[in-house]
């Protein structure tokens, strides 16, 4: 079924589409700025044009589901790309994991397309169109709806230099048949511009991704009025140099995480450094139930996983740096090792659970 149009539309003329400025990046080795990498390299802070988001805070939040498709060069007869047939023989798209990046950790496209980690994206050969429809965690809107400002509530991450590329707001519908704005264009210039200095050399592949990052504004960049909200964005990508990419939503009703879980907390539980036994860990939360740590929530769709989940054992965060260049990475390595942090307490950890919905969901005041 064709997708339904929303009854309104953007001028590309209006357009700002924000670069990436500025970001605070980790490793499992502790922060990172410029270089090419093989392990997980995970987002903390990015600003964004004007505005500055954290993974902390849920300004960068993630999607619910995802649906993948290709389509022959030249043709619009899209087929859909389950997850079990994601990087098979024949199939032109696949999951980019960084060399030292345990691929068992990304098995679906929503595992790929979302999380913090820029070693965990989807691959795209190049040969087809690829077109992927994105359903945010909650309804989105923006943050100035009266402004065309560089203050974006979507971002799109990944090897974007050289693509042809749109990008559509979905505003309604359901994943299967969305409503949809009008698409705009992913202008090659601005993808250069928002390189980031980091690049991710991943399995299969000889040449490291440099990586860049753009972001959307809702009224100003997609049309999307003020009374509007966005639930999804579509991606469609022509075929041409292969690729990796992935999305995440930043309006202001994106998912928000307790002010409570705090800076010393953050690189521990990045690492998944809860337990040294690898059946992971555990605690029990107010309504008796088990609550264990997926170290997913920093690499993939995870988060935590309630008493039928299961944690993933371990920590997959097995991280390199190559050192210098190599694909818009520079020069440097990482800094010195710091000294390891303290396993973070029950606390802070039982809050997150909260706002990742799996305990009773509130919003923070």
């Amino acid at each position: 079924m064709a997708a339904a149009a929303a009854a309104f539309a953007v001028s590309s003329a209006m357009a700002v589409i924000a670069t990436f400025q500025t970001g605070d990046f980790y490793t499992v080795d502790g922060p990172v700025t410029r270089g090419t990498f093989v392990g997980d390299v995970s987002v903390k802070n990015l600003t964004m044009g004007q505005r500055t988001l954290t993974a902390l805070d849920g300004t960068i939040g993630n999607a619910s589901a995802v649906r993948i498709y290709t389509a022959p060069a030249g043709s619009n007869d899209f087929a859909l790309v389950p997850d079990d047939a994601i990087g098979k023989p024949g199939i032109p798209v696949g999951f980019a994991v960084g060399r030292e990046v345990d691929p068992a950790n990304v098995g679906t496209g929503l595992e790929a397309l979302t999380g913090y980690s820029l070693s965990r994206m989807l691959s795209i050969n190049g040969t087809d169109r690829v077109r992927i429809d994105m359903i945010a965690a909650s309804p989105q809107r923006d943050n100035d709806a009266d402004t065309d400002d560089p203050e974006p509530e979507v971002l799109l991450a990944g090897s974007l230099k050289g693509l042809s590329m749109t990008m559509t707001p979905i505003v309604g519908g359901e994943i299967e048949d969305p409503v949809l704005g009008a698409p705009v264009p992913v202008p090659g210039a601005r993808a250069a511009e928002g390189e980031i200095g980091i690049s991710i050399l991943i399995r299969g592949s000889d040449t490291p991704f440099p990586i860049s990052m753009v972001g959307f504004d809702l009224s100003g960049d997609f049309g999307v009025p003020s009374e509007q909200k966005l639930t999804g964005l579509r991606i469609e990508i022509e075929p041409g140099p292969p690729a990796i990419v992935k999305a995440w939503f930043t309006g202001v009703n994106a998912d928000v995480m307790p002010s409570q879980f705090e800076e010393d907390d953050f690189k521990p539980v990045l690492a998944g450094a809860l337990s040294d036994d690898e059946s992971g860990s555990s605690f029990a939360y107010g309504d008796g139930g088990s609550y264990g740590y997926n170290p997913g929530l920093y690499g993939g769709s995870g988060g935590f996983s309630g008493d039928g989940g299961g944690s993933i054992p371990g920590s997959p965060f097995v991280t390199t740096n190559t050192g210098g260049g190599g694909g818009g990475g520079g020069g440097g390595g990482a800094p010195p090792t710091p000294p390891a942090p303290p396993i973070p307490s029950p606390g802070p950890l039982a809050l997150l659970a909260l706002a990742l919905g799996l305990a009773s969901p509130r919003r923070r005041a």
